[in-house]
């Protein structure tokens, strides 16, 4: 029998955004992170989660 078996690396960082409004900061840090100003690295990670589907 064969099993799918998914292993996820979560990485996480968190950064101060200085903005008059919460949705105004989540834009910003959206912006930085689709533009790769925010990159993730092995430095982040938190935890692996192994799941079956």
């Amino acid at each position: 029998m064969k099993y799918k078996i998914t292993i996820k690396e979560i990485l996480a960082k968190t950064i101060e955004i200085e903005a008059d409004t919460l949705k105004e900061a989540k834009s910003t840090a959206t912006k930085l992170y689709n533009n790769c100003d925010i990159v993730l690295s092995a430095d982040d990670y938190v935890t692996t989660e192994i799941v079956t589907l």
